[in-house]
């Protein structure tokens, strides 16, 4: 209906996705070893001071309803029935709990590592975020995928197997190279998918026979994972310092040192560390809140065309001499893995468009893995969305 507008949101898409991701390898790489503690901590505290004022301007304007902020953080759900199990009673905040240990988990292991992997690699490996999100929305909620799909997955897991394999001596370390690999694996995404189903069924059922359609708001989601991320993030984070310390270290030792390195103290070694922080921080809210936008004025579909279009643009940005970070160096091993995950990830979702395309026409041997339940929509919609 507005084709200039959609487009405009198109290329703001494109362009705080590609900024935040050269800025979060600068952040990277002036916080060294202590970026997975900082960045998560702050990113906790900052999601929850954005994302809860954003819930609440919606709620006053009346675009979130009373019922939905009533399910998504009741201890018992308005819906709930009786005789059902303490799980099955509790709000959707349940879903939330668990997904905010998730990307608490799955942004230490991001943070950690991204330091010590080069930018092409990590453009690479993000890709391979659609392969755990097909495995949990089997494992989780039941999804069955075509040969179309399933061929997609294993092109871009090649992909990612390749750039781990190949990747130079000195480049990027093959430790941090598998911790990248495998930030992406906690099922954060399927559960917030799972949150939305939830809704849409119990919103079905109605309290006193009286149903409600509205789809479940995404601020809703978003702040409720973000306020559990933020109850999650001392213990993982104190976890997380365990590990990073030297072994004449203590974990207050350290977690200072963190402090001093975010506020350049003298000595600290770290130089720029809250101005890149802040710079990058800006760049990761307006990339999600255009993607959002995008998602609402366009489609997933569209949205998920624009962010492959971060992929290719990202890598030949990373040659230019950034700040910091220097200009990363594209080998042919790098640029035919960089081919492969792309073709992997758009051949999945061609295949889960002409899946969905063909529901209730299909018969259950023509999916994966095979089973006589009725065929649940894919979580792929998800895996377009980039990592927090």
């Amino acid at each position: 209906e507005h084709p200039v507008r959609t487009l405009v949101l198109m290329v703001m898409v494109v362009l705080f996705g590609v900024s935040y991701s050269i800025a979060g390898n600068i952040r990277a790489k002036v916080l060294g070893k202590y970026s997975g503690i900082i960045t998560t901590v702050l990113n906790s505290i900052t999601y929850v001071a954005v994302y809860f004022p954003v819930l609440w301007v919606r709620r006053r304007r009346g675009l979130v309803s009373a019922e939905q902020t009533a399910w998504t953080y009741s201890w018992r759900s308005p819906y709930a029935g009786c005789g059902e199990s303490l799980w099955s009673r509790a709000g959707g905040w349940k879903y939330m709990f668990l997904g905010g240990l998730c990307d608490c988990v799955s942004q230490v292991l991001l943070f950690t590592s991204q330091a010590y992997v080069s930018l092409v690699a990590q453009v690479i490996l993000h890709q391979m975020n659609v392969i755990y999100t097909a495995v949990w929305s089997i494992t989780l909620l039941g999804s069955r995928y075509i040969l179309l799909e399933v061929a997609g997955m294993s092109l871009s897991a090649l992909g990612g197997a390749v750039t781990i394999i190949s990747e130079p001596a000195g480049s990027s370390s093959p430790l941090h190279l598998a911790i990248f690999a495998l930030s992406a694996a906690p099922p954060s995404l399927v559960l917030k998918e799972l949150m939305f189903r939830r809704w849409a069924a119990d919103a079905r059922r109605g309290a006193c026979g009286v149903g409600h359609t509205a789809p479940l708001d995404i601020w809703c989601v978003s702040s409720a994972a973000a306020l559990f991320q933020l109850v999650w993030v001392i213990p993982v984070v104190a976890l997380a310092a365990g590990r990073e310390k030297e072994e004449s270290e203590t974990v207050t030792g350290f977690l200072l040192g963190a402090w001093d390195c975010l506020r350049d103290a003298p000595g600290s070694g770290c130089t720029g560390a809250w101005q890149s922080y802040a710079i990058y921080i800006c760049f990761d809210i307006l990339a999600n809140v255009f993607i959002y936008m995008l998602m609402r004025e366009g489609s997933a579909l569209l949205a998920f065309v624009t962010l492959k279009v971060n992929v290719p643009l990202t890598a030949v940005l990373g040659l230019i001499r950034w700040p910091v970070v220097g200009a990363a160096r594209l080998n042919a091993a790098e640029v035919c893995s960089l081919l492969m995950v792309c073709a992997g990830a758009a051949l999945f979702f061609s295949g889960t468009l002409k899946r969905e395309s063909l529901a209730g026409r299909v018969g259950a041997s023509a999916a994966f893995p095979p089973s006589s339940r009725p065929e649940g929509s894919a979580g792929a919609a998800w895996a377009a969305r980039p990592p927090k």
